[in-house]
């Protein structure tokens, strides 16, 4: 709709709102509950639409350059599945599949891939691809893997540090409490896509095929 001083879009309603909002409030359920573990089927789901969603933008030339919990939308159908919509194009662009490099430097930090973080040419659904692996790791974890604390004196050179080295962790109270792990094929997607180096990164042609994803309907 528009008007002479607004222009108004109309948007299909996502009742849950942001997926940050949704990973935030389910684990403060697992962390209020000692006997929870983490629902990997439902994460699973969730991840496989997103793959999915963002391998249709990647066929048809369409890279994101933004994709972080606060852009993706979720709503629960009638039947409890997920349905994600993915929001914030402001970044986003079309290449040109036989010189997909770009430079421009772009994003939100704690989602960058090593090679924007060091002002280096990219891929752009090579960073993608990462961002879908930070995505991952906080569904599975509930904080990012790569963080910075201002309140410590830490700068965003920290941040950038540890995204080059690829310096994330597992929880450390998993070890004391394994019960409440998630399963080795679950931490191996992640592991596959959060490769420093984007050519060892996996495709998301690929990353469907690994073991976690066989029992998926």
């Amino acid at each position: 709709m528009e008007t002479e001083q607004h222009l108004c879009i109309v948007m299909e309603y996502a009742k849950g709102g942001e997926l940050f909002d949704f990973v935030q409030k389910m684990h403060e359920r697992l962390h209020a509950d000692p006997q929870a573990k983490v629902d990997e089927m439902l994460i699973k789901r969730i991840f496989l639409q997103l793959v999915q969603i963002v391998q249709w933008m990647h066929e048809h030339s369409i890279i994101h350059r933004d994709l972080k919990l606060e852009n993706i939308m979720i709503h629960m159908d009638e039947s409890g599945n997920p349905r994600l919509k993915v929001t914030d194009f402001g970044l986003a662009r079309v290449i040109d599949p036989n010189a997909p490099i770009l430079t421009t430097r772009c994003g939100s930090e704690e989602y960058a891939a090593p090679e924007i973080v060091q002002s280096m040419g990219y891929d752009g659904r090579q960073t993608d691809t990462w961002a879908l692996g930070v995505i991952l790791y906080a569904l599975l974890v509930g904080y990012l893997p790569f963080m910075y604390n201002p309140a410590k004196g830490e700068k965003v050179s920290h941040l950038f540090y540890r995204i080059v080295s690829g310096d994330y962790k597992w929880p450390s109270d998993w070890t004391q409490h394994p019960e409440r792990a998630v399963s080795p094929e679950a931490k191996e997607v992640v592991e596959h896509i959060l490769k420093r180096h984007p050519q060892k990164r996996i495709t998301l042609t690929d990353v469907t095929k690994l073991a976690w994803f066989k029992d998926c309907p």
